[in-house]
């Protein structure tokens, strides 16, 4: 009998062997290919969605004088579609060292000319962000046009910094089988053309950021990237008008990047967009629009697409009374794990500075996720924004070492509340008596200081979406208890402190006796499988 155990054990254990080796294999296989995908993406970026998102500010001039015969509206956006594409390829071309999509776009002699370029020089990470063009002459069957970039802007990116070169471009564009392609290319300096790109300038208007008292929002059915995609205008105004009875002045709402469709912004979308702050203006509530939620990246080649959606918004809602002010980007110290830190930086300055361009007089700040990142970029926007989940007992501290950053910088504790999950295995066990009484606690000491806030959030949610919080259970669920609201609508305890607010709160917040308890159940569960398996052992061993 005891044979036939041991039998039994050296193959439970060579199947547990070679299962971990399979499951090591084929991770190292995924990996590897993995890697090797992501490298040819991201080496030669010849994605077909990358040249559809790649949307530089492009427009027409009057055409010069002599142009005879004119040029279609159709024939204008063919041309100038595959002018755009064809400076992706050519800057693709310059990063990577690579000529493999020029044959496309450039026909001879201007063909040459790019790839001895390209060859002769050293490697270049360079974004076009905008052209000015002009129609110098058409043939008279509109299959060849002579054309001036007259005003070309280029982004170069050097380490850490990046500078901005501009040049002017003479080109011939001629129409074969149904393509347009560039026949020739001669670079100029620029012509000096006026231009209506505003300047920074002092805002005339000023906002107390210390009386922003509100609350960040999604509907309870359809959070994150839901939210758009099931825009319900009747849900929003009874929200809206729940979070004014709540005694909030300000609501805080996400951008998502790609739903608002990147660098061809959706028309759709900004339309919800627009009906929303109606809705808010009409509650009686100020908005903070969350811009590039979930973006794409921070290269340099995503510069052109992010301007463009950037500025539609900004112009869309610059004059909006319900606009408060901008959050620029959502926790950016986040996205350092991801992507390079220096991108990201680079990525920042750059968005700070075409929010400027193109609405001087509007309010901009950006959400950290820590307060240690807070003075990052602090002189270039008009309030530092932080978000707060840590200990409440540590709070003080953390602002005032921040303080000693910025200065008199205005603060705003954009995101700050606690989750009441509890589930018999998570070990930082809560509850809606702790969650309000943690709520409590840093608003007494947001009081304190002066300092404004939102919530996170009015509701719990039925579900937190892995694509945002990844798969681990013990991070995902927790996320769906913040809200001052229940799924159902009904009221949670932490809402008490809105409705009465000189309630006074005596529970204690510290989850070092839940730690202590869930350590101890696991270290019983332990022992109990560890004396299971002695005992076995010793029958096995005696009954013989």
């Amino acid at each position: 009998m005891a044979s036939r155990f041991k039998a039994y054990y050296k193959f439970l254990i060579g199947l547990i062997l070679l299962s971990v080796f399979i499951a090591i294999a084929f991770l190292s296989i995924r990996f590897g290919r993995s890697q090797v995908d992501d490298k040819h993406v991201s080496e030669l970026d010849l994605n077909p969605a990358d040249f559809y998102q790649h949307t530089p500010s492009m427009r027409f001039l009057t055409d010069h004088p002599e142009v005879l015969t004119e040029l279609t509206e159709y024939d204008r956006e063919q041309i100038q579609t595959r002018y755009a594409h064809a400076w992706y390829c050519l800057n693709t071309s310059l990063k990577t060292g690579t000529i493999l999509c020029l044959e496309e776009y450039f026909a001879e002699p201007a063909r040459t000319k790019i790839e001895s370029l390209v060859h002769s020089s050293r490697r270049v990470n360079q974004v076009d962000m905008s052209h000015l063009l002009r129609v110098n002459q058409v043939s008279l069957d509109r299959q060849i046009v002579a054309l001036s970039d007259v005003r070309l802007e280029l982004y170069r990116q050097n380490q850490n910094n990046i500078t901005v070169d501009k040049k002017a471009i003479n080109l011939i564009m001629r129409l074969s089988e149904g393509t347009w392609k560039i026949t020739d290319w001669i670079e100029q300096l620029p012509e000096d053309v006026h231009s209506n790109a505003l300047s920074k300038t002092d805002s005339l208007k000023l906002i107390d950021v210390s009386k922003i008292d509100g609350v960040n929002y999604y509907p309870a059915k359809y959070p994150w990237r839901e939210f758009w995609i099931n825009f319900d205008a009747d849900i929003m105004r009874q929200d809206f008008k729940k979070i004014v009875d709540l005694g909030f002045n300000t609501t805080r709402i996400f951008i998502p990047n790609e739903i608002f469709g990147g660098g061809h912004p959706d028309a759709y979308r900004l339309s919800d967009f627009k009906l929303l702050l109606d809705i808010a203006e009409e509650s009686g509530l100020k908005v903070v629009p969350t811009l590039f939620d979930f973006p794409i990246g921070f290269t340099l080649n995503h510069y052109p697409a992010y301007a463009k959606q950037l500025k539609v918004l900004l112009e869309s809602a610059k004059d909006h009374p319900a606009v408060l002010s901008w959050c620029l980007k959502n926790e950016p110290d986040l996205d350092f794990k991801y992507h390079d830190p220096n991108e990201v930086m680079l990525w920042l300055r750059f968005i700070i500075s075409e929010a400027r361009k193109i609405n001087p007089e509007g309010f901009y700040t950006i959400g950290w996720s820590d307060a240690r990142f807070g003075h990052l970029y602090a002189d270039e926007l008009d309030y530092v924004s932080v978000h707060y989940y840590k200990k409440s007992s540590e709070f003080d501290t953390d602002i005032s070492r921040l303080k000693t950053k910025i200065g008199e910088k205005a603060i705003c504790i954009e995101e700050y509340g606690k989750s009441s999950f509890n589930a018999f295995w998570y070990p930082f066990k809560s509850s809606e008596k702790i969650q309000k009484a943690y709520t409590r606690e840093l608003r007494k000491s947001m009081d304190e200081q002066k300092l404004g806030g939102l919530v996170w959030s009015l509701y719990d949610f039925e579900q937190a979406p892995s694509n945002v919080f990844g798969w681990k259970p013990w991070v995902r669920s927790p996320q769906k208890y913040f809200g001052l609201y229940k799924i159902d609508g009904s009221q949670k305890e932490v809402v008490d402190l809105f409705v009465n607010a000189d309630e006074d709160i005596v529970t204690n917040t510290n989850s070092t006796l839940n730690m202590m308890f869930f350590l101890f159940v696991i270290l019983t569960a332990l022992l109990f499988i560890l004396s299971i398996f002695i005992l076995r052992k010793v029958y096995i061993r005696f009954s013989h």
